[in-house]
């Protein structure tokens, strides 16, 4: 045998029935030449190594399909991987492309992913882009702590704190001034806390806010008769009163000042003829003069049984005679000593 033949016999078969005969005489490289030429031919190997290769339209469409779909799924699991990567790093938000690789949302704040953008939900009290700001609320207002009370800032939150003469947590606080103030109400006078501040309930004879200041004269607004309306008086340590009627300036700042306008009609004082008609004296035993009155013009007249004296709200406050069964409200008056 020639050294030609002895290569492997080749036969070749055409698709669609169509048949080449390449002959036994041909090279492998002339073969080969005639396989390239015809890409649509089928080529049986038949030989020594007893070999069957087929190469055909369909297996070559499903090697690139093949190869189509593995690049599919590798981008999709590149992209999953990729997705994975920006949830834990809070998305594709505003910040720099530096501060993506080392995003952390700061003083416990945590990552969302909104419309495919990320941001950090920040915990109470801090705000900024990476929740690195502290929120001061004493400052912006946005705390809620009593009128009574100071706003203390911390870091990402706030304290309350009720002021001095105030008790609470700081968001209610209530008025505690007669507790921390003992004494606050001078002179044995009963302190009380109200709903703002505190009142001093005071003693007879005592008047201000405090009790601090001695007072001569007292108004009696329950009516009584004139003689009960003097032992009301006589049982407080005093009288009704006499010699502040006797002054003009101290009878004049009385009517100023502590007698109701639009109030009762008549007050009683310690002046009246009870022991003689017509003959007036006052209760600490002054007789009446010109000088230490002052009655309407004509009056005293007497009339209808009026035989003690009192301030009429329809002279102005001025003396008037009155009958002494009637009741009235009356001024009482603090002895001298």
């Amino acid at each position: 045998m020639s050294a030609d033949m002895a290569y492997t016999k080749y036969t070749t078969m055409a698709t669609e029935n169509e048949s080449y005969n390449l002959g036994q005489s041909s090279p492998p490289d002339q073969q080969c030449e005639a396989m390239n030429d015809n890409p649509k031919q089928q080529v049986k190997l038949e030989g020594n190594f007893a070999k069957n290769v087929i190469i055909s339209k369909k297996l070559f469409l499903g090697i690139i399909c093949a190869l189509f779909l593995t690049t599919i799924v590798g981008f999709i699991g590149l992209y999953g991987m990729v997705s994975k990567l920006q949830s834990q790093l809070g998305g594709v938000g505003t910040f720099t492309k530096l501060e993506r690789h080392n995003a952390t949302c700061l003083n416990g704040g945590i990552f969302i992913i909104e419309s495919r953008h990320y941001k950090c939900l920040c915990a109470s009290g801090f705000g900024g882009i990476r929740c690195e700001k502290d929120i001061v609320e004493c400052s912006t207002g946005t705390h809620d702590c009593h009128q009574h009370a100071t706003c203390i800032n911390t870091v990402g939150s706030f304290q309350c704190s009720c002021n001095v003469n105030y008790t609470g947590d700081g968001r209610q606080c209530r008025p505690n001034f007669c507790s921390t103030n003992v004494g606050l109400c001078k002179n044995n006078g009963t302190c009380m806390d109200t709903s703002t501040a505190y009142n001093c309930s005071c003693n007879i004879w005592y008047s201000g806010n405090n009790c601090e200041q001695e007072q001569d004269h007292v108004i009696m607004t329950r009516k009584r008769k004139w003689a009960n309306a003097r032992k009301y008086c006589q049982s407080i340590g005093g009288d009704l009163a006499t010699w502040g009627m006797r002054n003009a300036t101290v009878r004049n700042w009385i009517v100023a000042n502590m007698l109701q306008t639009g109030g009762p009609l008549y007050y009683f004082i310690g002046l009246n003829d009870l022991e003689q008609e017509g003959v007036w004296n006052y209760v600490d035993g002054v007789p009446v003069t010109k000088n230490n009155t002052n009655f309407f013009p004509g009056e005293p007249n007497g009339g209808r049984g009026a035989h003690c004296a009192g301030l009429s709200y329809y002279y102005g406050y001025v003396m008037d005679d009155l009958n002494c069964y009637l009741r009235q409200s009356a001024i009482c008056e603090r002895l001298l000593h």
